[in-house]
């Protein structure tokens, strides 16, 4: 704009120069006259086809053909050209000093903007002149051509069919058939204004009004509102502002299509979840400062079906930082389910030794773009198929290194607490020290399609990994933790039963099930697991390799009271892959565990005998020619895997 005002004034300082010798000059020569007097003037060649001027009782001005060069380091066409511009002065008040543009017209111009590399504008004439009568032409500047403008008045100016081209290093913007109707008939404001451009398939219009823009211009905070208005919505202002920069008010949001509203302003494809904005309504206060300093509160902004309140300041004056806090009762982001997409190795199971995890680099770069602290707070936040209560977190970023701090999360009816940390300062890791009290096992292994166990657990981890990608981060875990459940129960399968020759349906109850693990070069160990029966005792011990997604872990199953008091241990063991975990009884192994005693206690019998006894306390037939070692590795094998997996619902 102060481009324009500079353009017209210039224009007309030219025209009162030689107004008695001009008026009856052909308006070819008349355009080569003016075009030269304004190439001296400006330090940019100028051309006109042809000019016209009249001098009472309007000075008036009609060019055709109007070119201003572009700077000799910038791309593309002339800077600036018009097919035809119109300005009309009123004579009395010029002679007064102060120009009144009765009519201002400027049909089909194309502005080319750009900025270098090195932050030169091609705008900016008087750095390439040395000053605004620099130029080739050596002409004196006219009062007010370089930043003391004279008194300013315009009844009407008029520029349509527009189209603006802004050119950086990295991007171009195109703004095409734009409108733009201005009106300032007192120098001393106010000024009202109409913008409407038409950009990437839709319509934005402006409508802007300053109580006093030379006092704006000058530095000085001045009353200010101004609404947009696109086909995806409204966003309004009311308050003051001044070209410091500053800006205090109130940004009234009226949001009924983000997608739509991103769109007209040059950014396709915006896909925002239901819950966070497909639509927003609400009034924030808005507050920017010279030095860069952005304050914004609300109490009540409404994101599609949610409310939050938001309190935060950014400061921008250098390395950006960001603080604050937000507020919500139930907040519904029921969208956000099934939005992402599958990690790992998208389905395909692993083979023995192969990682399936997923290997694409992960991007931390994000962390090193701002410092701050948000806070986030909320009675319950429903994210579909999980639903926490309430919600006490902090997130502090600083120096690439973001800290999650849980005071409180509820989740699957247990509590959470502890601290996530990302640290991207030299190289991607991760560390996760969190303890979960009272937390439902059947909902929790729910989304694992796990049912059957049900009871309260407590739980403690500390755990470690790093590298470029997920597959490297499993790999390297480290750390240790353990967990304690019960009591509960096990539906699908009575172990008492099964242990007896029936591994199908029935309950198990437990009273207590507890042990502790570590974790080394991705692989999690355990060897105190025990779980406390009614009438049987169970353990286990083990590994799971985390990195390569495989398990090899024995569950042992016990009857304190089998053989007469002296018990009897059945071993499962669970090798394979997760995606194909094998199950099987080391027979050789649980004949030997339960034959010592009977050895050491009847040395006079028969190691067959012995062997009789022990697989007909499992229920055990022999076929004939079959050996015992071998009956009961398949017949247990088949009842160990039937009950497994009709737990597993398998």
């Amino acid at each position: 704009m102060r481009f324009v005002i500079r353009l017209i004034v210039i224009l007309f300082v030219v025209v009162g120069l030689a107004v008695g010798a001009v008026a009856l000059l052909p308006a070819d020569r008349l355009g080569k006259l003016l075009a030269d007097q304004l190439t001296g003037q400006i330090g940019r060649t100028v051309t006109l086809e042809g000019a016209r001027v009249s001098v009472w009782p309007e000075i008036g001005l009609r060019v055709e053909g109007l070119q201003i060069a572009n700077a000799d380091w910038a791309s593309g066409g002339p800077m600036l050209a018009a097919d035809r511009a119109a300005v009309g002065l009123d004579a009395l008040a010029a002679l007064g000093g102060t120009v009144v543009v009765r009519t201002a017209q400027i049909e089909s111009p194309v502005l080319r903007l750009e900025q270098s590399s090195r932050g030169a504008a091609n705008w900016d004439m008087a750095a390439e002149t040395g000053g605004a009568g620099g130029g080739t032409g050596g002409g004196t500047a006219p009062d007010g051509a370089d930043g003391g403008l004279p008194p300013l008045a315009v009844n009407r100016l008029s520029i349509t069919d527009a189209t603006v081209i802004y050119r950086t290093p990295d991007a171009e913007t195109v703004i095409e058939n734009a409108d733009l109707e201005l009106r300032l008939p007192d120098p001393q404001g106010p000024l009202d204004a109409i913008l409407r451009l038409e950009q990437n398939g839709g319509t934005v219009s402006l409508n802007l009004a300053v109580a006093d823009p030379a006092a704006a211009l000058a530095g000085a905070e001045t009353a200010l509102s101004a609404t947009i208005e696109t086909g995806g919505g409204t966003i309004g202002f009311d308050g003051s502002a001044s070209s410091a920069p500053a800006l205090d008010g109130t940004l009234a949001l009226a949001v009924s299509d983000t997608a739509a509203l991103a769109q007209a302003f040059g950014v396709p494809g915006v896909a925002v979840p239901a819950g966070l904005g497909r639509s927003i309504r609400g009034d924030v206060v808005l507050s920017v400062s010279p030095d860069m300093a952005i304050s914004a509160e609300t109490t009540a902004l409404s994101l599609d079906q949610n409310t939050i309140g938001l309190s935060a300041s950014v400061d921008l004056s250098g390395k950006p930082r960001i603080d604050a806090v937000l507020r919500a009762a139930a907040l519904d982001l029921g969208g956000l389910a099934g939005s992402g997409t599958g990690g790992g190795n998208g389905g395909a199971a692993p083979s023995e030794g192969a990682t399936g995890w997923d290997t694409t680099p992960i991007d931390a770069s994000a962390l090193g773009l701002f410092d701050g602290r948000v806070a986030f707070s909320a009675a319950s936040v429903d994210l579909g198929d999980l639903t926490l209560a309430g919600v006490d977190t902090v997130l502090t970023v600083d120096n690439s290194r973001a800290v999650l701090n849980i005071a409180q999360l509820g989740v699957f009816g247990g509590q959470t607490n502890g601290e996530v940390v990302v640290n991207n300062r030299s190289g991607l890791s991760m560390r996760a020290g969190l303890s979960v009290a009272g937390l439902a096992l059947r909902e929790a292994l729910a989304s694992a399609g796990i049912d059957r166990i049900e009871g309260p657990v407590d739980a403690r981890i500390d755990v470690l990994g790093s590298g470029p990608h997920m597959a490297a981060i499993m790999a390297s875990l480290s750390g240790s933790g353990s967990v304690s459940a019960g009591p509960g129960l096990i539906t699908g399968i009575d172990l008492a039963a099964a242990f007896g020759g029936d591994p199908t349906g029935g309950t198990t109850v437990f009273n207590t099930a507890a042990g502790s693990f570590t974790i080394d070069g991705g692989v999690l160990r355990n060897d105190d697991l025990a779980m406390d029966l009614p009438v049987l005792e169970a353990g286990g011990a083990g590994a799971v390799d985390l990195g390569r997604q495989s398990i090899d872990y024995t569950l042992s199953v016990g009857d304190p009271t089998a053989r007469d008091g002296r018990g009897l241990v059945l071993p499962v063991r669970l090798r394979g892959p997760w995606s194909d975990v094998g199950i099987s009884v080391d027979a050789s192994a649980l004949l030997e565990s339960n034959l010592d005693q009977e050895v050491d206690a009847l040395r006079d019998r028969s190691r067959s005998a012995v062997e009789d006894a022990v697989t007909d306390r499992l229920g055990v037939t022999r076929d004939e020619g079959e050996s015992a070692e071998d009956a009961v590795r398949r017949q247990i094998e088949d009842r160990a895997r039937e009950g497994i997996l009709n737990l597993f619902n398998r």
